[in-house]
């Protein structure tokens, strides 16, 4: 939080001390019945070491120009009934009407970027401060009045909204602070988002993986210990997931994080199936969700619209546009195949559908003079040797991509053909020539995308 609150004449600072000490018992009435005008910092934040680092923060508010404390802000957070309660300390030697006025607006403002959902809630025994709220009260979604407790303290809450279109994508500042993080992930469309998140901490976790997450993993991070079982798991604070449909792994996770009272959060990689992610006979929903563009943002509010929602950067399209830039022979044509869909539907795959998209993309290549095409199997699936015999027999030019990472085949790609695979998507913001075979169907997500291109 130190870093993130700053203008010309305040800053917020993080004083919360995160060592394991136990505060006297007596340490039970309201925060700010403990302090008075008279303000040692030192013996303050010693006070203060045993502070939960996940869910409490103490902030110190400080005047730039004079490096004086002017208040302070206790907050507690609860990721699992998604409410903030605020209790505020101004000393009243160094209170100044406009810093207050500053503090609550820059506070707002972080709590907005930072905890989209959730209820917040101010206390103050400070007059000034009340009156502070008021003037911002046109600004707040609020809930219910003010309401004066048996301390005589006052507060009132609002509902941060969720996070709206023109906030720039970042990664919650929660996640930075001392707590202990257990990732799991099975498919390897989530895998890729949460390892993407991980290397971007640099910091050390624990993972529960299995199936193509487990390669992915390995290639990518070096700074994490391997869990191998859900017994293990109950020593760590929060979740973070991938939503894959092609195992019960991730929703497993979340399911017992969820019975012993533990946040979650997972990454939604996909646009396709996001009811069934969260379904096996019976419904788990983790506590957050994470979505890195702004289709995916509106279409999760839509569909879970009581979730906190957070627009994260999308570290793997920002990669991908750097190595096709810099990449100068790109001439394969790359078909993505996905497994074949059992129920049939408007968007169903089978194999005289997968013949017929390979046979665009022989066509393709002979009419431009490209060099070859390069089928990639979808990782949950594996190609067998009766796959490559039926596709040779459509041309010759056709073989089989044996990379792990989808941006070492993109970026050798002169042309993507697909079907409902978030390949086509990251391949159309590179600005590779992308066609689905699905694209102007009605209802389908490349609909939204018109640089993906109907065959």
């Amino acid at each position: 939080m130190s870093n993130e609150l700053k203008i010309s004449e305040l800053r917020y600072l993080d004083i919360s001390s995160h060592s394991a000490h136990k505060l006297n018992d007596d340490y039970s009435s309201p925060f700010l019945q403990n302090f008075n005008s008279s303000f040692d910092f030192n013996a303050k934040r010693n006070l203060h070491q045993a502070y939960d680092h996940f869910n409490t923060h103490i902030l110190g508010i400080e005047i730039l120009k004079t490096n004086v404390l002017f208040g302070m802000i206790h907050v507690d957070l609860n990721f699992i009934e998604y409410t903030i309660e605020c209790e505020f300390l101004v000393f009243e030697d160094e209170f100044n009407t406009k810093y207050l006025d500053i503090s609550l607006s820059m506070l707002l403002e972080y709590f907005r970027n930072n905890f989209p959902n959730f209820l917040l809630t101010f206390i103050s025994s400070s007059e000034s401060s009340i009156i502070a709220c008021l003037r911002l009260r046109k600004d707040l979604k609020l809930r219910g009045e003010f309401i004066k407790n048996r301390n005589k303290f006052v507060s009132f809450g609002l509902i941060i909204p969720n996070q709206q279109s023109s906030l720039m994508p970042k990664i919650p500042d929660f996640l930075s602070t001392e707590i202990s993080i257990c990732v799991a992930a099975n498919d390897a469309g989530g895998a890729q988002q949460v390892s993407n998140i991980m290397e971007f901490l640099n910091r050390p976790f624990s993972a529960f993986l299995d199936g193509p997450a487990i390669e992915i993993f390995e290639k990518s991070l070096n700074n994490y210990t391997l869990v191998k079982n859900e017994s293990d798991i109950d020593k760590f604070d929060l979740l973070i997931c991938g939503t894959g449909w092609m195992s019960n792994l991730e929703f497993n996770m979340i399911n017992h994080f969820k019975k012993n009272r533990k946040p979650s959060l997972a990454v939604l990689d996909h646009w396709v199936n996001y009811q069934s992610r969260f379904e096996r006979g019976f419904r788990v929903e983790p506590n957050m969700l994470a979505v890195t563009n702004l289709f995916a943002l509106d279409l999760a509010k839509k569909y879970f619209p009581r979730i906190p929602i957070w627009l994260i950067p999308d570290f793997e399209l920002a990669e991908l546009r750097k190595l096709i830039i810099k990449s100068t022979d790109r001439k394969k044509i790359l078909v993505l195949l996905e497994p074949y869909t059992v129920l049939q539907d408007s968007f169903s795959i089978d194999q005289s559908k997968v013949i017929e998209l390979i046979e665009k993309a022989c066509k393709i290549n002979k009419i431009e003079k490209l060099d070859g095409v390069i089928v990639r199997a979808h990782p949950s699936s594996k190609f067998q040797d009766s796959d490559l015999r039926i596709f040779k027999a459509i041309c010759n030019n056709v073989s089989i991509s044996s990379n792990l990472k989808l941006k070492e085949d993109l970026q050798n790609s002169a042309k993507v053909l697909g079907f409902n695979s978030y390949g086509l998507y990251l391949s159309s913001m590179s600005d590779i020539d992308t066609y689905s075979y699905f694209a102007n169907y009605t209802g389908h997500w490349t609909n939204q995308f018109p640089s993906i291109k109907s065959l």
